[in-house]
């Protein structure tokens, strides 16, 4: 669907999408700080934008509660992936990133500005390795146990939503989609393969999503809380 990116004047960026499916003009302020607003087919751009500066109040008070990432030594990175930090005297920064480590050599502290930029960078990078292995037999799992066939499987940088599903039956999942328990996970599997029989969320795709997961409104409520961003699991 139609996507525009603007700037607004004490907002900031604001990504304007038409959606299939809705009814009214919806803001949200995801976990990584986007806004996002939805709107109908049939809505204007301009319309939603000045939907967005009528309601600018509640969208700087809900940026306020998001929270900066942080990676520190030992965290942990998805389900794998433990950062190790060795500062050294003098040299280049050297970040070596693999599914199950992060080791970061640095004259840097590690709370940096400029270090939790390459960080954050290493993370993702991590975080994709990570959703390359595990994600694609999960969803050819799936697949087979509802008999719902897909056609191509991507896994990209997401951070609006967890999944999607083309026309042609190709889904997306969002790399940050590896640092969800497995019911979640499975459950945003299950949705966008859900959406090669029904494209809309109308009610025959409820249906038919509720008959795959009896706890389909649970866990939509949960993934509407958490959104899919960076998120370090601290040891401490």
């Amino acid at each position: 669907m139609p996507k525009k990116e603007i700037e607004i004047a004490e907002i900031g960026p604001v990504l304007l999408a038409k959606r299939t499916g809705m009814r009214n003009i919806r803001i949200s302020v995801l976990a990584n700080g986007t806004i996002r607003v939805n709107l109908p087919r049939w809505t204007s751009f301009r319309t939603a934008e000045r939907f967005a500066v009528k309601h600018s109040d509640w969208i700087m008070r809900q940026k306020s509660k998001v929270k900066t990432v942080v990676i520190k030594p030992g965290d942990r990175i998805g389900r794998l992936a433990k950062v190790k930090f060795e500062q050294r005297e003098a040299g280049r920064t050297v970040i070596k990133v693999e599914a199950n480590q992060i080791i970061v050599t640095s004259v840097l502290a590690w709370n940096s500005r400029e270090l939790q930029k390459k960080l954050q960078l290493a993370a993702e990078a991590s975080l994709k390795m990570q959703a390359h292995d595990i994600l694609p037999n999960r969803v050819d799992r799936l697949s087979k146990i509802t008999n719902l066939k897909f056609n191509k499987l991507r896994i990209r940088k997401m951070t609006s939503r967890w999944g999607s599903c083309s026309a042609s039956g190709n889904i997306s999942l969002s790399l940050f989609l590896v640092q969800l328990p497995d019911e979640l996970m499975d459950y945003v599997i299950l949705h966008e393969l859900a959406h090669t029989k029904h494209m809309s969320h109308n009610p025959n795709f409820w249906q038919l999503m509720e008959s795959l997961e009896p706890n389909t409104q649970a866990f939509r409520k949960q993934l509407r809380r958490i959104g899919p961003a960076l998120r370090p699991i601290s040891n401490y």
